[in-house]
């Protein structure tokens, strides 16, 4: 079977059309777990394990959960994008279904959607605010490989961070959002599919097509 480039093996991006017109949540749950378990949990794991871990790729490990942390929650806000000329482009394009319709009032932003995910999954990373994090981490990362404030990042610790020590414990961060992810998809198995959260979850599913093929 020749591989999809864009999509894992097993989804080309016809069988998750066929899966949203069917509003078939078990298989665009396990869509949804297949593809972020290939493209960043895998590999996040794999960084972790390495020989010579302990001194290095807590970079790399911080920069897929960052990409991670958006991607997670631009799923439950139904953004197909957080960049916000990106998004008013989006909302010019023809021959979108009225399900996948950006609605008028949903804004983007980075920030913003890593504010949103912090404050919903507070459980998971208790004191740790989106603001802080996307400024010292997530964007220093991204934008500049390093990070910023005078944060470090470090193998292991207690929790996910010492504020006052300005330290994210990597492998702490990573096992909190990947159990975070496991919520989220074991809630959207539950929910009924008129609900809020599979209408934003289907809309994102629907761009995620539209963009990559």
């Amino acid at each position: 079977m020749k591989r999809d480039p864009l999509l894992a093996q097993e989804w080309p991006a016809s069988r998750v059309r066929r899966c949203l017109r069917k509003k078939d949540k078990k298989s665009l749950v396990q869509f949804l777990r297949d593809r972020h378990q290939e493209r960043f949990f895998k590999p996040i794991r794999k960084l972790k394990s390495s020989p010579g871990n302990i001194q290095g790729y807590g970079f790399a490990m911080m920069a897929l959960c960052s990409l991670l942390v958006e991607t997670i929650q631009s799923y439950r806000d139904g953004l197909p994008t957080t960049g916000g000329r990106e998004l008013a482009h989006f909302r010019t394009l023809k021959n979108v279904p009225s399900p996948y319709r950006i609605p008028a009032g949903l804004t983007a932003g980075g920030k913003k959607a890593f504010r949103r995910f912090f404050r919903s999954n507070r459980s998971h990373f208790p004191g740790l605010g989106g603001a802080r994090f996307y400024m010292n981490i997530r964007n220093g990362l991204l934008h500049q490989g390093q990070t910023k404030g005078a944060w470090t990042v470090w193998k292991q610790g207690s929790r996910v961070f010492d504020a006052k020590q300005k330290r994210i414990f990597r492998d702490d961060f990573a096992e909190a959002l990947e159990a975070t992810f496991k919520v989220y998809l074991a809630t959207l198995q539950k929910r009924a599919w008129r609900s809020g959260l599979w209408t934003n979850a289907a809309r994102k599913i629907w761009w995620l097509i539209r963009l990559s093929v």
